[in-house]
């Protein structure tokens, strides 16, 4: 803003050097003003551009986390299919244990038995 006096300058108020002074000053805050508007719209476009940006990566990484809820979801269902048939060889190993047990202890009490001459 320039330097508008309210009373008419007297010659001894100002040097001619502080009149120079004073045009570089405004010219400097002029200069500001323009660099400050600058900047300004720079920030907003820049602004914009992240706004922008994050929403992309946003639905990136909310696609990324469906993708990996439904291969969690796979290997939960394979690893249910993989325990139950573990469990189907474990009960059957188990039948067979136990019967090779149970007839091993059967013929044992037969031999027994026959060697005492209960039999």
């Amino acid at each position: 803003m320039a330097d508008t006096p309210i009373e008419p300058p007297r010659p001894a108020d100002y040097s001619r050097s502080m009149e120079t002074r004073l045009a570089i000053v405004e010219t400097m805050a002029q200069q500001n003003l323009v660099n400050q508007q600058t900047l300004v719209a720079d920030m907003r476009s820049l602004r914009t551009e992240i706004g922008t940006l994050f929403a992309e990566l946003r639905a990136e990484l909310h696609s990324k986390v469906g993708e990996l809820r439904s291969e969690m979801a796979e290997l939960r269902t394979e690893l249910h299919s993989e325990t139950s048939e573990l469990r189907r060889v474990h009960d059957r190993d188990f039948r067979l244990t136990f019967g090779a047990i149970v007839t091993a202890a059967l013929g044992l009490a037969a031999l027994i038995a026959h060697v005492a001459h209960w039999l």
